[in-house]
């Protein structure tokens, strides 16, 4: 994958062109992301799709205020398995909980 962790020039633009609140966004998506986590990952494990469904949307939602498109990326796909019921589910949340790790640490630079 090609795509930046993050895009701080978009990052940026999506903040009203102000890196400030553009860093602010960021670091609210972790700590959003950290909480977050546990719920999806909770909901994997026990096979409640219903949540898992509701929350990976939400996180999708939370995700336009920041431009990480890697993540994005990853999310859509997973939302997308989701809703259709692919064979590829457990790939695509190995994927997806790459994409928040790698994000992560990214953060913590």
């Amino acid at each position: 994958m090609t795509d930046a962790i993050i895009d701080w020039a978009e990052s940026t633009k999506i903040a009203g062109n102000n890196i400030e609140a553009a860093k602010e966004f960021i670091h609210l998506l972790a700590e959003h992301l950290t909480i977050e986590l546990k719920i999806i990952h909770e909901a994997y494990v026990t096979n409640n799709f219903s949540t898992l469904k509701k929350q990976i949307h939400s996180l999708r939602g939370a995700l336009c205020y920041c431009s990480v498109p890697r993540l994005k990326h990853a999310t859509i796909s997973f939302e997308n398995a989701l809703k259709t019921n692919s064979l590829h589910i457990a790939d695509l949340y190995t994927q997806f909980k790459n994409e928040i790790k790698i994000l992560l640490e990214k953060i913590k630079e």
